[in-house]
């Protein structure tokens, strides 16, 4: 679309104007920014919401950083940056980026020099998908390895030659249930073992003919669901007993007429959640006893089997079971045990219960607890061991509380798991300082989306691109 063919809108508005028009999901594009009125900070704001729009960026206004940040931010591919600013590492970024959008995938646009063994090796190692975009003459046997890790990795992209037990164990290794992307006709006794050893769940797919009492006795152990994929021939009593001691919810396989009181002693002693499978009249105060010893299950305890030392016995182990516990047992030890198992049940701690103390207790077992604790006992000092165990801490604390020192506190604290997202946009505008943009994109480049205009520097940028390549 040329310029004189756009929507312009006529220019007597600030700066600020467009700059809050081209925040969020509004709709609008730099191309609806007269030209003229195109400053530097309105083309990055643009560029961080949509990277096409870099196609719209005056000519003075292409820096390299600006390339970083629309490629980072919104995962376009090299199209629209000027070639002179299509660096190795601006292909690299491109090529990992597009892995869920292989229809636009970058690899035409970027220059046939910087086309090279590592970069087609790089990109089958983001997307399996990429094999059939590599020139034939650079598919080698290492890239086909590589791309047999790799998420959207298809079978049928790689040729009879290069279909080696090498190449099956590396997929068998890489992914859930992968047996089933290998041939039939490969899956040999050899191969089914391994994929069963590696993945339970790969029983499924192993043929009748090559599953063993010792296969089937593997993949139960690593999750019951599997048993129904067991062949009858090999539902032994043996079977039974070795999936009830595997410390799973496996008492829901046991047939009817095999569940005897002392079967369901063992299951609840190697799993308490096996108690809702048992037979409600073969449930005791005894078993319900033997059950809360373990994890969560106090709701599958009937009620007239809740009795004090009951209660007491399943918060010491788990004190989430709180929720289960009457109101009327919940005593101010009973509550310390809970919180101080998991920070969590301070929920269903009873109001006139909610001490400072209990709220402090729970706030060092979990800083995700801070959300329970009365606004009325939310301190400095408890609001800091909150966030610096748990960053999601951050939005239950007061805003008055609030403080750059709070912040990075929350920002470098360690990551509770490798989905444990958090986003630089829960910061205020104004709270947004260098060392905290700073901290933020170091925790996930991907927040260099949100760092203000005018603290875009070439340091921050360099910083998100050797976190992306990683």
């Amino acid at each position: 679309m040329s310029d004189q063919n756009k929507d312009i809108i006529i220019d007597t508005e600030s700066e600020q104007y467009y700059l809050d028009k081209l925040k969020g999901d509004t709709g609008y594009y730099l191309y609806n920014v007269s030209y003229d009125s195109r400053t530097y900070k309105i083309c990055l704001e643009a560029v961080k919401r949509n990277g096409g729009d870099l196609q719209y960026v005056p000519e003075e206004h292409i820096t390299y950083e600006i390339c970083i940040v629309a490629i980072i931010c919104d995962n376009i591919n090299t199209r629209f940056i000027p070639e002179k600013f299509r660096t190795p590492e601006i292909c690299r970024i491109a090529v990992k980026s597009s892995v869920n959008n292989m229809r636009f995938h970058p690899m035409r646009y970027i220059p046939k020099e910087l086309k090279t063994p590592e970069l087609y090796l790089a990109a089958v190692k983001t997307s399996g998908a990429y094999l059939k975009h590599v020139p034939k003459e650079l598919r080698t046997g290492e890239l086909y390895l590589a791309a047999s890790r790799a998420f959207n990795f298809k079978m049928k992209y790689v040729p009879q030659e290069f279909r080696t037990k090498e190449l099956f164990l590396a997929v068998i290794k890489s992914f859930w249930n992968s047996l089933k992307n290998i041939p039939q006709k490969y899956r040999t006794k050899d191969l089914c073992a391994e994929a069963v050893n590696s993945d339970g769940n790969n029983l499924q797919y192993v043929p009748e003919c090559l599953k063993t009492s010792e296969l089937c006795k593997i993949s139960v152990q690593s999750n019951e669901n599997n048993f129904q994929y067991v062949p009858k021939k090999f539902k032994t009593n043996e079977l039974y007993i070795c999936i009830l001691q595997s410390g799973r919810e496996s008492l829901l396989y046991i047939p009817s007429e095999l569940k005897t009181p002392e079967i369901c002693l063992m299951a609840v002693q190697s799993n308490g959640r096996n108690l809702q499978y048992v037979p409600e009249g073969l449930k005791t105060i005894e078993l319900c006893f033997a059950a809360v010893k373990s994890v969560r299950c106090l709701s599958y305890v009937p009620e007239q089997f809740k009795t004090k030392e009951i209660c007491f016995t399943a918060v010491q182990s788990c004190g989430s079971d709180l929720l289960y516990i009457p109101e009327e047992l919940k005593t101010e030890e009973l509550c310390f045990m809970a919180v101080k198992s998991d920070g969590c049940s301070l929920e269903n701690v009873p109001d006139e219960l909610r001490t400072k103390e209990m709220c402090i207790l729970a706030v060092n077992s979990y800083g995700g607890a801070l959300e329970y604790v009365p606004q009325e006992l939310k301190t400095e000092e408890m609001c800091y061991t909150a966030v610096k165990s748990c960053i999601h801490a951050l939005e239950y604390a007061p805003e008055n509380l609030l403080t750059e020192k709070l912040y990075l506190a929350a920002i470098e604290s360690p990551k509770e798991c490798i989905l444990d997202f958090w986003s630089l946009d829960k910061v205020s505008e104004k709270m947004r300082t260098k060392a905290i943009c700073h901290a933020a994109v170091q925790r996930d480049y991907t927040n260099l989306l949100y760092v203000p205009a005018e603290l875009i520097s070439s340091e921050i940028c360099q910083l998100a691109m050797n976190l992306c390549l990683k």
